[in-house]
């Protein structure tokens, strides 16, 4: 026996966890892949492509849509002041950092848009030779800027705490979306360039059209939401807007006994 040989036996391709317990895993992981198909599934059967925005060739969830998704899951958030910061060459930058919350998990996100971002480029007449000139940062509108910084936080916390970030075109066409009508941010000369949408300018004047013919705010939000499949004035496509305008501008019939 003091001559026997030794053999130590390696178990080759032996899991560090048990068995059951890769079982039991494996099941949770696709259980939580069901649930996000599932979320997915009613994410896309909330929003229009007026919730979508197209930036660089990939679909992006705006606000309104993520407001949306949020009602329906009770999903609850908490928004610190939007910090401003000046960077070099007269630019400038908004960010928020928001609190999701949902059942008992809460997620920290953060929402930032800066004035070099080619969306907020504003640009001169043309020259004679055909050619707009660049117009400083000082011409950029920071409320847009920060407008938009809010847009991105709402987006990101709600997808990252649903899991439903980065969604692919071909995941909206089969759940529905009409991609053709989704806004693409193309960089143009103007807001309505870039956007497909009215400007701010545009969105008072049709407000103050309607109040001034007699419609309440909730009257408003009706028309735009039966009619024109949006939940705020900011998404009036610039198409549209005379189509607006011109309802608007009818004077609304009172029912009888409604007082003047």
């Amino acid at each position: 026996m003091d001559n026997a040989e030794v053999v130590n036996v390696i178990a080759a391709d032996v899991p560090a966890i048990a068995d059951d317990q890769l079982l039991a895993i494996a099941d949770q992981a696709e259980k939580r892949i069901d649930a996000v198909k599932k979320i997915k599934s009613i994410v896309l059967r909330l929003t229009n492509a007026h919730d979508w925005v197209d930036q660089n060739g990939k679909p992006y969830l705006q606000a309104s849509g993520g407001e949306k998704v949020a009602r329906v899951f009770g999903i609850s958030w908490r928004i610190d002041e939007p910090v401003y910061d000046s960077l070099d060459g007269g630019h400038f930058a908004y960010s928020y950092k928001g609190y999701f919350t949902l059942g008992g998990t809460t997620i920290e996100a953060i929402g930032t848009r800066s004035s070099k971002d080619g969306f907020f480029k504003k640009y001169g007449p043309k020259d004679e030779n055909g050619k707009k000139a660049e117009l400083p940062p000082s011409e950029i509108d920071k409320g847009d800027v920060k407008k938009a910084a809010y847009t991105n936080l709402i987006g990101n916390g709600i997808t990252r705490l649903l899991g439903i970030r980065n969604l692919t075109y071909d995941e909206l066409r089969e759940g529905k979306i009409d991609v053709d009508k989704i806004t693409k941010v193309d960089y143009g000369t103007s807001k309505t360039e870039r956007t497909g949408k009215i400007t701010d300018a545009q969105r008072k004047r049709f407000y103050a059209i309607a109040k001034g013919s007699g419609y309440s705010d909730d009257e408003i939000k009706a028309y735009m939401k039966e009619t024109l499949g949006i939940e705020t004035s900011n998404d009036i496509q610039a198409s549209r807007y005379d189509e607006a305008c011109k309802w608007a501008g009818t004077k609304r019939e009172r029912k009888p006994g409604e007082d003047e």
